[in-house]
């Protein structure tokens, strides 16, 4: 290929939960720890408010941090988890 050529994202569906402190952090790392990431080491919580609070999630690709109203992706293939901010996650996906 000599020169850029426009690409479209493939149609794909994904598993994810928004991450809300104070409404839904429980329900967020139970899900993280039903699907594999099971030591303490692979995942925490921080920060001093709701508003300020930080999921940080170790994967394959390094370590993600997820603030108030980003999106945890499960990889298709189960193989782990990836953040996506609100914005991004509303231009990407619709839900089904």
């Amino acid at each position: 290929m000599k020169e850029p050529k426009e690409f479209k994202r493939k149609p794909t569906s994904v598993l994810a939960m928004q991450f809300l402190p104070g409404e839904n952090a429980t329900h967020v790392l139970d899900w993280l720890f039903d699907n594999g990431l099971r030591r303490p080491e692979d995942y925490t919580i921080g920060g001093e408010t709701l508003q300020t609070a930080t999921l940080t999630i170790k994967t394959i690709n390094g370590t993600c941090f997820a603030n108030y109203g980003d999106w945890i992706i499960q990889e298709q293939d189960k193989s782990g988890f990836y953040v996506c901010t609100n914005e991004k996650f509303g231009t990407l996906y619709e839900v089904e």
